[in-house]
């Protein structure tokens, strides 16, 4: 029998990021991952970020603004991609854990891996030949992506099925934004000021009342309004990032 040997440092975070905590109100109880962002760890979370995706990523944003979080979620990276075996039986055995906490308090359980990364965790298989996703099918997990091959699994039903994932709007895919909204799936958009009630000829919900991405209707466009991180530069014009508000109703 293998042993694993757990870190001290835990790999979930369980509702410590403002925006999931407002799940609570809807009785859900949500762990996430955080991992540096891009290659802050010297390691690469997110194959297909953009130079204004990694700029304006959350790692920077809430917690992730001080420099002990920062350090705590580059040493989390670096083991996951060091010590991947150990990493993910201590992610199994602390999703167990998370499990029972949502059992003793009466709430729905759901994990979102992908906190400030974009990594492809149903690869992964355990001793048993499961991936993370199979091992938990009770629960429900969810994510964000900017990959549109992986979107596309998805939109094919070749991911889990208690996998849901919202596709991610940058500079640089809007192409394949449209690709997603026109067959019948939901891409987060990034506003600068409000949402628009319509984006492109689709209806726009307000991604940010909560975290809860797998409750949205379908064929939607995701609205989250820009949230500047200190020390940000970032020029919002027509080929940003985020949208501009005179942008909206082109």
């Amino acid at each position: 029998i293998k042993k694993y040997k757990f870190n001290k440092q835990k790999m979930l975070s369980i509702d410590t990021n403002a925006k999931t905590v407002k799940g609570q109100k809807y009785n859900y109880l949500t762990a996430i991952v955080y991992f540096a962002s891009h290659k802050q760890s010297g390691f690469n979370v997110c194959a297909q970020a953009s130079k204004q995706c990694s700029e304006n990523c959350l790692f920077f944003a809430g917690r992730g603004k001080f420099k002990n979080i920062q350090k705590s979620r580059i040493k989390k990276t670096r083991y996951y991609f060091e010590y991947r075996n150990n990493f993910m039986h201590q992610l199994k055995h602390e999703i167990q854990l998370f499990l029972n906490k949502a059992k003793r308090v009466n709430m729905i359980p759901c994990i979102r891996l992908n906190g400030t990364s974009d990594i492809n965790y149903y690869s992964y298989k355990f001793d048993n030949d499961l991936n993370i996703f199979d091992t938990f099918k009770e629960v429900q997990f969810y994510d964000y992506s900017v990959i549109y091959k992986r979107m596309c699994l998805y939109m094919d039903n070749k991911l889990p099925k208690n996998y849901h994932l919202t596709f991610s709007r940058k500079e640089d895919n809007q192409f394949s934004v449209m690709q997603v909204l026109n067959n019948g799936f939901n891409a987060s958009v990034v506003f600068e000021k409000y949402l628009p009630k319509i984006y492109k000829g689709f209806e726009v919900i307000n991604g940010d009342q909560s975290d809860l991405r797998f409750l949205d209707k379908k064929n939607v466009v995701v609205g989250l309004v820009y949230k500047k991180t200190k020390g940000d530069n970032t020029k919002i014009n027509k080929d940003s990032f985020i949208i501009k508000q005179s942008e909206v109703l082109k």
